[in-house]
This record gives C-alpha cells, structure tokens and sequence, in this order.
C-alpha cells in the first residue's frame, strides 16, 4: 500500500485495493474496520472502504485509532465513509468527545473503546534478557521516529539541562523516516555521550523495565499503548498533553503542557 500510493497516489492505491478485493459472499452480524484510516489521508489505504464495499453485515463497525482533530480526519471524504457505519468506536473518551464535537452529524454513532494489552505477556518478555543501564537517572522512550512524536523538541530540553550541570541518560528505541535527523541532531550537539539510540527492537520491554521514567513528548497522540506497557513494566510515565494523557495517565505518572524543562527539574 505504501508504494502503491508514493507512485500511483492515494485515489489510485485505494481502487486497486478495491479492485484486488473480492467480495466476501458471506453474511456476518457484525463486520469491524479495525483501522480507521481511509483512502485520501494515508498510506494504510482501504481498509474502511474494502469492510463498506466488499463485505455484508447486519452492521457495520469503524475503530478511529487517531486524534480526530490532529491527524487529518476531520474532512470531507472521511467523513463521508464514517457516516455509511453503524458504529464508530474510538479509543478513548477524550477522542470520542473531540470527534462528537467536531462532526456532531456522527455523535450518535461515537462511542469509545480503550486498547487493551495483555500484562502477563509483557511482564514475561520484560524477563527475557536483562538491560544494564548507567547508575544514572535513565529516561527512555521507545516509539517511531517520525516527527510528530516530538523527539529533537525533547532532545532540546535535554540539551539544556545537560548544560546546566544535571547528570542523566536518555535511550531512544524505535525506527522511522526521522532516524537520519535525530542522530545528527545528537551529534552536532555532542550528546553522544549521554543520549543512546538502539534501533527498532523486537522486544523493547527489557529496556522499558530498566529505566527510571519513560517520555513521550509527542505533539499528538490519540492514546498511546505504550502508557499502559510502561505501567506493566513499573515505569512511571512523563507525557506532553496530548488528547488522552490526563485520562490514561492518571496518578501514575506525570503530564505537562508543551515543553517537559520544568517537570524534569523538579523529578531531578
């Protein structure tokens, strides 16, 4: 799908989803887009038109993973194929609310789900090797490296703090089109030293377990899975104000508004 829409663009990518989608003849109770990304925003193309277009059900449901105001899918052509479900589940109350909000026409149709994670499991992948990290205090986050996610904005901070004297380690797990950036960003402020990148990891828990706090100083999430992993994991969680860190959060760990400095201090 990716390449599809980079060479042939969205509108092709999508009809040649369709067109490659048989129609399944048998008639289910429920049918569930478990991706609510359509066809003119993403590279994840098709998968509530192919459940609208190619399957038949009594009823019909959409699971929108994303900030409804901040993604990009709040426009005329998503709306158009979220008003054809019966049912529009997002994963959260704060991104229920802003989409009831901001497409009243689907509010009857908006209700809320949360992702679940299953603890058992990430407790026994957290044991599966062990991490030894500095006896400093040790901050990590692990999510894609792309630029919502607001990595060189925290790298920032860090900078800053790391010039005032404060004694810390930071380790980045993950991958995406932003990797070439932020390694540069370290390296032309000499933060080697103190900053770590370890790449996408099959299994990040290990590390998650042997830091001290988690980050995730993005610009927008709808709500992160990786809160309740770090939980599982003991870590308490330092969050930007994003659409569902006050409800996800809660009392175990700490959400700021725009840049982390001041937080940080007082943790220090």
């Amino acid at each position: 799908n990716a390449i599809w829409c980079k060479v042939f663009g969205n509108k092709k990518a999508l009809s040649l989803a369709l067109k490659g989608q048989k129609e399944i003849e048998n008639v289910y109770d429920i049918v569930i887009s478990s991706s609510g990304s359509v066809g003119t925003k993403t590279v994840t193309v098709g998968c509530p038109e192919v459940v609208l277009q190619k399957t038949k059900a009594r009823e019909k449901w959409c699971f929108v993973h994303g900030d409804y105001e901040k993604s990009g899918l709040n426009e005329p052509y998503a709306n158009s194929i979220y008003e054809k479900f019966d049912r529009i589940l997002c994963v959260s109350e704060s991104c229920a609310n802003i989409m009831k909000s901001m497409a009243p026409q689907l509010a009857p149709k908006v209700d809320f789900l949360y992702n679940v994670c299953n603890d058992a499991d990430i407790r026994e992948k957290a044991k599966e090797f062990k991490v030894e990290f500095s006896d400093k205090l040790n901050l990590i986050t692990v999510a894609r490296l792309s630029e919502e996610k607001g990595h060189i904005r925290f790298l920032t901070q860090l900078k800053k703090l790391h010039d005032e004297g404060y004694n810390f380690c930071y380790s980045i797990v993950g991958d995406g089109n932003q990797k070439e950036n932020i390694k540069n960003f370290i390296k032309e402020n000499q933060m080697d030293d103190y900053v770590k990148m370890f790449g996408n990891q099959h299994n990040p828990y290990p590390y998650i377990k042997a830091a001290d706090l988690f980050v995730l100083p993005s610009f927008h999430e709808a709500a992160p899975m990786v809160y309740a992993e770090a939980f599982v994991c003991g870590v308490p969680v330092l969050s930007t104000n994003t659409r569902s860190a006050q409800e996800l959060v809660g009392d175990k760990g700490f959400v700021c508004d725009e840049e982390l400095l001041f937080i940080l201090l007082l943790l220090f």
